[in-house]
């Protein structure tokens, strides 16, 4: 087999430079080596998409309740549960809140007919040694009217603002 004349004109490289030819020699070197290493990192993703690994059940609400306890107590924590109390029993819920960061919990929209707000306060947190006295909790207490549902609502938001809450908190509530 004869390697073709420098001059030959179907030879590529015969009108290019000696650098060109250099350059493009090293180039052809150089993509033996990636095309391996990338087909192999192609292979190793799609191997990983392909996994017999199934995705996580979506969390089921929780149901709260505390037979023969005088009160029923939620924080945020438990936020999106079903309630259900005892026709005797206090709905009591804490919300944490800083009151420096200019954000109040808000009760939105209670219907009327199954519980009624007995009280609404907030808890200093237990003293600071930097003197945080704004941090502390906000507190519910709702007592039992009727049996039936409701749904509660709570937002964190600024007050007398029209925007989005930084925060919502819901509870489903039943009473038997």
């Amino acid at each position: 087999m004869n390697k073709p004349h420098r001059t030959d004109p179907k030879d590529p490289l015969a009108r290019r430079s000696c650098a060109a030819r250099r350059t493009i020699s090293a180039a052809s070197v150089a993509r033996p080596v990636w095309l391996p290493l990338s087909l192999s990192l192609c292979v190793a993703l799609l191997a990983a998409c392909g996994t017999t690994q199934k995705a996580a059940p979506a969390a089921v609400p929780a149901v709260v309740s505390s037979p023969g306890q005088a009160v029923v107590t939620v924080s945020e924590r438990q936020s999106g549960a079903s309630v259900v109390l005892e026709p005797t029993q206090a709905l009591v819920v804490k919300l944490p809140n800083d009151v420096t960061s200019v954000r109040d919990w808000a009760l939105i929209d209670l219907q009327p007919g199954v519980l009624a707000l007995q009280r609404s306060t907030f808890e200093n947190a237990a003293p600071r040694p930097l003197g945080d006295e704004y941090v502390g909790t906000a507190v519910w207490r709702f007592v039992p009217q009727a049996a039936g549902t409701v749904t509660l609502t709570f937002e964190l938001r600024r007050p007398h603002r029209v925007g989005p809450a930084a925060q919502t908190v819901t509870y489903r509530v039943t009473v038997k």
